[in-house]
Order: structure tokens, then sequence, then C-alpha cells
């Protein structure tokens, strides 16, 4: 059985071609999720922006079975040990909660707690070896100074980054672009695994979404909001990468780049972020050194006789518990808007009414 507390939550969540955005302004006019999900009219739906007339009766259409549909979901998820969190409860993320276009449900495994230290590191997904290796090192690196890396569970950079922290061992978030049931790529599935026991896999997408392209820029600005900062690595200049960082630029966090050979492709992206003002970064040390000092300074001292200095989990707690919005975070210093974000740009546009 559903708890009361969600059901009204999932099935507004599961309702067609109603995201974020369009769920938010419609609980501005109407705060009850029950009454929106299942008994707001189509010409209530009709009023809100980026909802066509089509979208509004396949709305109420699709309330048929769609209790059934809740049930089903919720089971679903129970059998992946997926918990299902909805806006504004305990173990919904502050960071994320922050967004204007934040989703309603998160789908976890494991867990994504406040008051932590993170940064994004996300790149090309057939990266090379130099790639993977840098990649892999900044994760390891990083986590081993108690900072929690995020990125998207994809191949390439991302697995780097993944397992790097993993070995250190620290932990990590990996944030999909598909549903929970669906473990994409396919031979990362003990990987995601292993996540979730030293940190967390987390989605917005019902657990049988298939993993979509449209998903993946929808997913990254999960990535660059959940970060202090974000870490390209290798990234061609049309690259999906530059969405995350073009978020993290509107959220005010900090954008770093990796520079690599300049006969490759692959660092087109990174060294147009340089050239536009993205920190150059070579090594972990670089990547603090360029945070925050409130991030900065919650992290343990590398000195091993200072074992004893509190985690980032406990020096951050009072910022965690204010659920601050975006623009009151730390504001990055990354200079201008960059060129090369126009792709983002447009990518990230044609996700604001989902």
């Amino acid at each position: 059985m559903v708890p009361e507390r969600i059901a009204p939550w999932l099935a507004l969540h599961l309702l067609p071609g109603i995201g974020p955005v369009s769920a938010r302004e419609a609980l501005s006019r109407q705060p009850d999720p029950e009454e929106v999900a299942f008994r707001w009219p189509a010409s209530a739906w009709r009023e809100l922006a980026g909802v066509d007339p089509v979208t509004a009766e396949g709305v109420v259409a699709a309330r048929t079975g769609l209790a059934r549909r809740v049930e089903e979901e919720w089971r679903a998820a129970g059998r992946r040990d997926v918990r299902i969190v909805t806006r504004g409860s305990e173990g919904y993320p502050a960071m994320l909660a922050a967004l204007d276009d934040a989703p309603i449900v998160l789908y976890v495994r494991g867990e994504v707690p406040d008051g932590r230290v993170r940064v994004a590191i996300v790149g090309a997904r057939r990266a090379s070896a130099y790639g993977r290796e840098v990649a892999r090192r900044l994760g390891k690196d990083l986590a081993a100074r108690d900072v929690e890396i995020v990125s998207g569970g994809a191949r390439g950079i991302d697995t780097a980054a993944h397992r790097g922290a993993l070995d250190a061992p620290g932990r990590t978030v990996a944030v999909l672009g598909c549903g929970m049931s669906c473990s994409y790529p396919a031979e990362n599935e003990a990987l995601f695994d292993a996540i979730a026991r030293s940190g967390g896999v987390l989605s917005e997408f019902p657990m049988e979404m298939p993993p979509l392209p449209e998903n993946f820029p929808r997913r990254n600005r999960l990535i660059a909001a959940l970060a202090a900062a974000t870490v390209v690595v290798e990234a061609r200049a049309r690259s999906g990468s530059l969405i995350t960082a073009r978020h993290a630029l509107d959220y005010g966090r900090e954008v770093m780049a990796v520079p690599g050979p300049v006969t490759s492709e692959a660092s087109g992206g990174c060294h147009r972020l340089i050239q536009d003002g993205a920190k150059l970064v070579e090594d972990a040390e670089d990547v603090v050194e360029e945070l925050s000092p409130m991030y900065r300074d919650a992290l343990p001292d590398r000195d091993p006789a200072s074992a004893g200095v509190p985690a980032a989990a406990s020096r951050l707690s009072t910022w965690s518990g204010s659920k601050a919005p975006a623009t009151e975070l730390p504001t990055a210093r990354t200079r201008g808007v960059p060129g090369c974000f126009g792709v983002a740009a447009r990518a990230r546009a044609s996700t604001r009414n989902w």
C-alpha cells in the first residue's frame, strides 16, 4: 500500500506530459496534489504555460487507471530497494529543493544526505585513456579529502570518476538519465550497486523509463545542482557536459576544466571553457583551492594528525538545514558567459516546461 503522504505526489508525477515546472505552477493555484492529479479539469491545465490542449486532454484521459499505476510504481520501487521521496519531505536534498524546476518526486537508492561537500566530475562517454585516468585520479583524491563525487553513471569519464571515489574509499552519487529499473549502461549495474552501498543513486524518472536522449539534459541540471563545483574532463565543443557546466553557472557554482592535447577534438570543449574563464585544474588540490571558502573550510585538514577534525557533514549542518535558495549559495568566480555554451543553453531551454 502506498503511504497516503506519497500517493498523490506520485500520481501527479506520473501524469503524461506534466513535468516539475508545470506541476509547480499547478500547485501554486491548487495546493492539494490529489485534487490536481485526479480532479483538475482540462480547462485548468490549459491555462498553464507549456501545457497545450492535447496534453491537457491526455492528462484527463490518463486518470483512468492512475491509482493502479501508482501502486505498480510503488511495488516496482520496493523490488529494487528504491525509496520514493517527495519534494519538501525528509530525505529530499536541500540543494535540489531550491531549484525552480525541482522534481516533485525523486527515486533514491542509498543515501544522499545534506551537509556534504560535493564536486561533479563529468565528460565524454567515449573518453581516451588519458581522460579516464584523470577522472579516476580526481575522483579518488577528492574522495580522500572527504569530497563526495557526483556524476551521471555513464560510460567513460563518469564511470572513471565514480570508480575513483569508491577506490579511495569514499562516497559518490550517480544521477541517472533513466528509471531505476533500467540499468544504463548495462555493464554498470554492479557499479550502481556499489555506489548505493557507499553513497547514493538517484533519478527523477519513473521506474521503467528508458534512457531516452531527451532525459540527459534534464538529468544534467541535477548533477550541477547537487555539487559545489563542476569539473569537466574531456568534452567536445558540442558535448552534453557543457549543459552541466551551464547549469552550474546558472546556480552560482564553480566551473573548472581539465586541459588536454590540442590535437584532440575531445579537448575542444574544455579548452574553450578555460578560455572563457573556467579554472584550469590539474589535480584535486587545484579543485579544492577553487571552492568557495564555505565548502573548502568544511573539509578535514590534509594533515593526518588532524584526523579528529569534524567531517564536512557536521561543519555544513547549519547551512544545509536552512535550505537556502540557490541564489544565496556561494557565487561562482567563473567570468562571463562562455560562447561555447550556445548549444548548452538551447538544450537547457528545451527542458524548462517539461
